[in-house]
């Protein structure tokens, strides 16, 4: 499966690490140009003694590929809205991680022809510089 994952920050990070090394996905990263997305070190912070993951993800993109079977959106509230240009013109599903409020499910819908699908996710994910 070909995943694009728009938002290279804790929660893409994790979601990426994860698809590419437990499930085996070919997973993209959607940047902004001259955006540098570094290596990942994923480590369970709940004591499970899982394994971590260091994946480093190949040159971000700056446009969901036409290929790709889903895109998970990992933006910030305020960034919803970049969202649009850069999945303009294609058809995949877009799960969007972000939270939204119901203007802003109508706004993306109709922008984005319901392609938006609203999802919560299931990680909860900081990023530690050092």
């Amino acid at each position: 499966m070909r995943v694009a994952i728009v938002g290279a920050g804790a929660l893409g990070s994790v979601y990426g690490a994860r698809l590419a090394l437990r499930a085996g996905c070919e997973v993209q990263i959607v940047a902004r140009p001259g955006v540098a997305v570094p290596a990942a070190h994923i480590e369970r912070a709940d004591g499970s003694g899982e394994a971590p993951l260091d994946w480093r993800p190949r040159e971000p993109v700056p446009v969901i590929p036409s290929d790709a079977d889903v895109a998970l959106v990992c933006v910030r509230y305020e960034q919803l809205d970049s969202v649009v240009p850069i999945a303009q013109g294609g058809h995949t599903p877009l799960v969007f991680l972000t939270p939204m409020l119901p203007q802003d499910h109508a706004r993306l819908g109709a922008a984005l022809r319901g392609r938006v699908v609203p999802a919560m996710p299931s990680a909860i994910a900081y990023r530690r510089d050092d």
